[in-house]
């Protein structure tokens, strides 16, 4: 990795302050958020995300009431979204919003039926809940047992007026079992941990974003690339060997390489990185006006491998716009109530 590598968490900012102190300071902020994020990957193709929100980035009701200028708390907007792939085919997908939440803790996250609930040093997360938009029920569980320690704290950027948004590796590799019943659907795969937070808005503070992470034979790499409100890019990187620790560091982002119209008129990255490696889209999983989730492979790093993995492209320049805002009560069940 290059020696121009620099920490960028900030020590002053208790990003991972013992019982969760940043993120519960956010989802306490009015228009602060915080969300869990869980993925894997089995070798037979198949895959899942699995995300709650405190505060949902994503809610058209949220950001409406926030425009208005009234003091919205993050727990009167929470959310949860899943998604389950057969071959990189979507067979299930749930995004649903509701206006409060059962339970918020370092051991406990309970969002209507769902539940995140610490498992010896994993997490056990249930999900119970109605597809969107067609309201079909939902039910399984996935279990997530890390095979390595966490990755240090980081601040990615400071938001308009001041805030801060931070990211936390909770398990950069974990083995994930899943086991659904309605619909019909098992997983046994590689996975990820993330934990983000923030007390501002993201639009606020971002114009795009990607990230994509990668597990090699016995490594995990993760790399973010953003372009700021104010146009500015920057990039970075988390990379450790199984078993070993990493602190993300900033380097200089990789010139872009221009980009492919996907679904919705979305532009996406061709291509993007940072010292010496380089994240290369493939596979479409996702795609929607300001957003798409899609397989990957990394080139580079020090063996020179390349690795298969799953990142996001996010353009909240796109996010922003009114009419996507009012698309977005139709994709999100509940959004229409809050």
């Amino acid at each position: 990795m290059s020696t121009r590598a620099r920490p960028f968490f900030d020590p002053g900012l208790p990003v991972a302050a013992a019982g969760g102190e940043a993120w519960a300071r956010c989802v306490r902020t009015p228009g602060g958020y915080a969300w869990w994020y869980f993925d894997a990957l089995s070798k037979a193709g198949d895959g899942l995300v699995c995300i709650f929100f405190v505060g949902s980035v994503f809610s058209p009701s949220y950001a409406a009431r926030i425009r208005r200028g009234r003091r919205t708390l993050p727990d009167e907007h929470t959310g949860v979204n899943l998604a389950l792939y057969r071959g990189g085919k979507q067979v299930a997908w749930v995004m649903s919003e509701y206006p409060g939440l059962e339970a918020l803790s370092d051991e406990r996250i309970a969002i209507a039926g769902s539940v995140i609930e610490r498992d010896g040093a994993g997490w056990r997360i249930t999900i119970a809940d109605r597809q969107a938009p067609y309201h079909q029920r939902i039910e399984g569980t996935i279990s997530v047992a890390p095979l390595t320690g966490p990755f240090g704290p980081a601040e990615i950027t400071r938001c308009v007026g001041g805030g801060a948004h931070g990211w936390r590796v909770l398990a950069p590799r974990a083995h994930v079992r899943a086991r659904f019943t309605s619909p019909g659907f098992s997983l046994d795969g590689i996975g990820y941990h993330d934990r983000n937070h923030g007390d501002g808005r993201l639009e606020d503070a971002f114009s795009r974003w990607g990230w994509a992470r990668f597990h090699g034979p016995a490594a995990t790499t993760v790399v973010y690339s953003i372009t700021d409100r104010g146009g500015g890019r920057r990039a970075f990187v988390a990379r450790a060997s199984d078993g070993e620790s990493a602190t993300p560091v900033e380097l200089p982002p990789d010139p872009e390489h221009g980009s492919r119209r996907v679904g919705w008129g979305l532009d996406l990255p061709r291509e993007f990185g940072a010292g010496g490696l380089t994240v290369a889209p493939t596979t479409l999983l996702e795609q929607a006006p300001f957003y798409a989730r899609y397989q990957a492979r990394l080139r580079g790093g020090d063996d020179g491998a390349a690795a298969e993995g799953l990142g996001e492209h996010l353009d909240l320049d796109s996010f922003r716009r009114g009419w996507i805002q009012f698309l977005l009560r139709y994709k999100m069940l509940g959004a229409w109530r809050i």
